[in-house]
């Protein structure tokens, strides 16, 4: 009896160990509780997703602690006043998939907020928030899914004005949140990128409905360096992504035009034939005019190398 009871005892045990391990290997962000470890996580997450030569400097702060640095206008103080951001890093589950995602506030350079997405054991992803919105920007976590993403609205208006997104975790990114999607038979997408100070990818991209494309590198260059036009067939996994992303993010009406306040960076031009022939086009220099945009253009970018082009 007492060798049951014994045995028994030592497979509870075993068992209670076993569940510890896989929670420890599941869900590692659950277990961070000091600024420091969640410093060392992000630094290794941002030298691997830049590919850094040398380690990230980045310094995990609270708000109070980096607001003399960078918030010097009366506007952005009483802004992050109102907002009264205590912590340095916040802990939620933004997909709702059963793990701890990681929203963390800090400088390098500049201020930048990241969040680190939890797929399981080493399966971590790093997603920056500050895109846009350089200094003057504080996130609120809502109902652990949503972020209201508060920040100054600098161009092109003359004076700041306060403002917000609403930001939500899906088709593999964050973007705004849109209760009233749309519901668009799209016909035809066309892409075009064009030069920058620096390596930018030029090239052109023409969908189809029947997922038949074009693709061509460097297609205004002189003959020598002017590419062949590529051909093929986009997957249904990756069409259906680009076309449902165009409806929840309701592209018709997004605005015509887009810039950055900044030099020297790259522009795009989009152009959607949809509804018996409906045309929405889109330029937008910088290629950040909302976060639903930046993640359809990663998407269109991808396409080039995630497909069989011939």
């Amino acid at each position: 009896m007492h060798l049951i009871y014994r045995q028994i005892t030592i497979a509870a045990i075993t068992l209670s160990s076993l569940c510890s391990y896989a929670q420890n290997e599941i869900d590692k962000i659950s277990l961070l509780n000091s600024t420091e470890q969640v410093q060392s996580l992000v630094r290794t997450l941002m030298t691997q997703k830049y590919n850094l030569r040398y380690p990230a400097r980045y310094e995990v702060k609270s708000y109070k602690e980096i607001t003399d640095r960078f918030f010097n206008s009366e506007d952005c103080l009483d802004l992050s006043d109102s907002l009264n951001l205590s912590e340095a890093y916040y802990k939620s589950d933004f997909d709702q998939n059963g793990l701890t995602d990681l929203l963390v506030i800090g400088e390098d350079d500049h201020l930048q907020i990241f969040i680190a997405m939890n797929y399981g054991g080493d399966s971590l992803k790093l997603f920056r928030l500050t895109r846009q919105f350089w200094n003057c920007s504080f996130p609120v976590i809502q109902r652990d899914t949503l972020i209201n993403y508060h920040y100054l609205k600098v161009f092109p208006v003359f004076r700041p004005t306060p403002a917000m997104k609403e930001l939500v975790f899906k088709y593999g990114d964050f973007i705004e949140y849109n209760e009233n999607s749309g519901l668009y038979v799209i016909e035809r997408i066309e892409y075009e990128t064009t030069h920058c100070l620096g390596s930018c990818p030029i090239f052109t991209l023409e969908i189809h409905q029947n997922r038949k494309a074009k693709y061509q590198k460097n297609p205004h260059y002189q003959k020598k360096e002017k590419t062949k036009i590529k051909k093929a067939t986009i997957s249904e996994e990756h069409y259906m992504q680009i076309v449902d992303l165009l409806n929840y993010i309701d592209f018709p009406n997004l605005e015509d035009d887009y810039q950055i306040n900044a030099s020297d960076n790259q522009t795009c031009y989009l152009s959607i034939t949809y509804n018996d022939g409906k045309v929405k086009k889109i330029r937008d220099y910088g290629l950040r005019g909302t976060y639903g945009l930046d993640r359809l253009y990663q998407l269109l970018f991808d396409l080039r190398s995630n497909q069989e082009w011939k």
